[in-house]
């Protein structure tokens, strides 16, 4: 992941996260990262969007990722299953690691 980042941004503001895949880079907000620091949650807000901006692109459609989510238990969270292509593999990452 970290040969793949190419930048990490920080703006002002109290948005959350995001990353743009394309450009391989997330950004963080100011008064977001004050939040994730009292909530102890910084260190998982910036894995989960380095796995968003370098590896989701590469592998979250591939046959083999859609296949081993079919055949697991479940979903590490609510949230990848209601979200299954877009945070599936985000959130299994966190876990993963």
């Amino acid at each position: 992941m970290r040969k793949k980042l190419h930048h990490v941004m920080n703006q002002r503001g109290d948005e959350t996260a995001f990353c743009e895949r394309e450009g391989y880079f997330f950004v963080l907000y100011s008064e977001n990262i004050k939040t994730c620091i009292r909530n102890h949650d910084l260190e998982e807000t910036v894995f989960f969007e380095s796995v968003n901006a370098t590896l989701h692109k590469k592998y979250a459609r591939l046959k083999k990722c859609w296949a081993a989510q079919k055949t697991d238990w479940g979903f590490v969270t609510k949230y990848a299953k209601r979200n299954p292509e877009g945070e599936g593999l985000l959130e299994s990452g966190l876990f993963a690691w």
